[in-house]
């Protein structure tokens, strides 16, 4: 099994271990204009073929043949202005320094705990 370092913050913030050129400080330090944020963000929504394959079964699910165009496009603008909002909230909160200060001392374990979840699910899967 893959092991991951675990990487401690101090109390200003910086990294443990005396590192502070590491990719992790740099990266965030770097500020890119909201331009090229918003690009990057659009095609990686637009690109992922989860959201595609998600969209299509919860239409699949919900609309029926009988379904009129304005209620197919009432339902449309419902989801994406539902899932732009969460990514909206999800931004401005994780953006937040006092939410990465506390996300720094438990992040190991959040990706720990969450590559276990995904493990039994994949085994789950195949029997």
């Amino acid at each position: 099994m893959l092991k991951a370092p675990r990487v401690e913050v101090d109390g200003q913030g910086s990294l443990g271990h005396g590192n502070r050129n590491t990719l992790l400080t740099q990266s965030l330090k770097v500020t890119k204009s909201l331009k090229a944020e918003f690009f990057i963000g659009f095609l990686s929504g637009f690109l992922n073929p989860k959201d595609a394959i998600f969209y299509l079964s919860l239409f699949t699910v919900m609309v029926s043949i009988d379904t009129s165009l304005f209620t197919r496009s009432l339902y449309a603008l419902w989801m994406v202005f539902l899932v732009l909002f969460w990514d909206f909230g999800l931004a401005i909160m994780i953006g937040s320094h006092r939410v990465k200060q506390k996300l720094f001392h438990w992040i190991y374990a959040i990706e720990k705990g969450s590559g276990v979840i995904l493990t039994m699910f994949g085994i789950g899967l195949i029997f």
